[in-house]
């Protein structure tokens, strides 16, 4: 399949998914920001890694197209960490947050390495 695509199909939805996580989290809302979190973290891992994975292998250290799937990759690191440090200084007693907060720690984790050096 077309790995490279299919990153970029899953760039689009964690797109929408960021602008509802930014309206939950300006609504204050935690139980929403937790629900949409978990969400995202099963995106990501279960969909975004190993696509960037796929198409690391499809595309190659010089291929064209991989600075674009290393920006998409960067990109939503970037998100990872704007809803973790959020989401420790907001919510810091809500126990959902805290679960999703840890399991977006390990998916950021398996997204770095998503590409080989």
């Amino acid at each position: 399949g077309d790995y490279v695509r299919r990153s970029r199909s899953y760039g689009k939805v964690i797109m929408e998914l960021q602008k509802e996580l930014d309206r939950a989290a300006g609504d204050n809302d935690a139980s929403r920001v937790a629900e949409l979190g978990e969400h995202l973290d099963t995106i990501m891992r279960q969909g975004l890694v190993p696509s960037l994975k796929a198409a690391d292998s499809q595309v190659g250290p010089g291929g064209t197209g991989r600075k674009e799937l290393i920006d998409l990759r960067d990109s939503n690191l970037l998100l990872v960490e704007w809803l973790q440090e959020k989401a420790r200084h907001k919510w810091a007693d809500s126990r959902e947050v805290r679960e999703v907060v840890d399991s977006l720690e390990k998916t950021k984790n398996e997204l770095g390495s998503s590409f080989r050096p």
